[in-house]
């Protein structure tokens, strides 16, 4: 019975559309379309046999028949329509030689419009809030501003703009002229990582290589390699912990690599004096977690001492630059 009924669920799924095919069907084989077509009229397809082992490939299928389709994208719905989501990549190959239209990319209910398209609807249409970020799929920091799509009338309405394309991804605006370097202006606007990792990742990348100083830069070693000591440590904890106390040892750790971070970055007189107090008193209060979570029993006597050693490693090197 239970084989009978796994052969129902998969049949209806990839069933054909007439009825009499839909009825034979039952129990022996689910079709599936694929993105290829043959001619006007036929299309390639895929298809299961219950008893087989491969599957199969034909392109003798009208297109009229309701065969089953695979996921291969997100799309997003609005009102009665579906619209495909741009990838991200998608949206820098769009962007990189654009110079003169603006580009307002779906997302929900929302229009975004990313690096040329930013600076261009930022000079000539509305001052929008600009943000930044690193998108770690193609490794690259890029410029956007968003606004609901209910309010994309208004604004052609007001600025006597017309939609020059309308497709199912993003909205078209052109053509405009900017009068700022592009890579000037991408610089000035600060970068708001998403993810804690992401600070660091750009800390590495961007910071550390105009390091003059070379205590500056150990104090920044030893504190990530604290901060990346204990993000392990916490991952090993029982639920219970790992989302309360441990999320809150985190917190400090993150704290504590962010003012080394802040320390190699570099700094004269009292702000760097007061960086330093900062980074001390951090200390105390990661080294307080630890304790509690070693006496709680959720840090093994080996773990705490590894951890503790790596600490004190770091404040060895913030002595050495008091």
């Amino acid at each position: 019975m239970l084989d009978q009924l796994k052969c129902w669920v998969i049949t209806f799924v990839g069933a054909k559309a007439t009825f009499e095919r839909l009825r034979k069907s039952f129990g022996s084989v689910a079709w599936f379309w694929s993105a290829t077509e043959n001619n006007n009229n036929n299309a390639w397809n895929r298809n299961l046999s219950y008893d087989g082992t491969g599957v199969g490939r034909d392109n003798n299928n009208n297109k009229a028949r309701a065969y089953s389709v695979r996921c291969l994208r997100d799309i997003i719905r609005q009102g009665f329509y579906f619209f495909e989501k741009m990838r991200i990549a998608d949206i820098y190959n769009l962007e990189k030689d654009n110079r003169s239209s603006i580009f307002l990319i779906r997302d929900g209910n929302f229009y975004r419009a990313y690096e040329h398209s930013a600076l261009l609807f930022s000079e000539n249409i509305a001052d929008y809030h600009l943000m930044k970020r690193l998108y770690k799929v193609i490794n690259t920091e890029m410029v956007y501003l968003g606004f609901p799509q209910t309010a994309l009338p208004k604004i052609l309405k007001d600025k006597g703009l017309l939609v020059q394309s309308d497709t199912s991804q993003f909205v078209v605006l052109s053509p405009f002229e900017s009068k700022q370097d592009f890579e000037l202006w991408k610089a000035s606007v600060p970068c708001h990582a998403r993810e804690e990792g992401e600070l660091l990742l750009l800390a590495q990348e961007r910071v550390l290589p105009r390091f003059t100083d070379n205590h500056p830069l150990h104090v920044y070693k030893t504190g990530y390699d604290c901060m990346v000591s204990v993000y392990k440590l916490v991952e090993n904890m029982k639920r219970g912990y790992k989302y309360s106390v441990g999320e809150e040892l985190k917190k400090d750790a993150f704290q504590l690599g962010l003012i080394a971070f802040r320390i190699a970055q570099g700094g004269r007189g009292s702000s760097v004096v007061k960086l330093y107090e900062k980074a001390f008193l951090q200390v105390d209060v990661v080294r307080l977690r630890l304790r509690l979570l070693q006496d709680l029993h959720q840090l093994t006597i080996p773990a705490f001492t590894r951890v503790n050693t790596q600490i004190e490693y770091f404040v060895k090197q913030l002595e050495k630059g008091c």
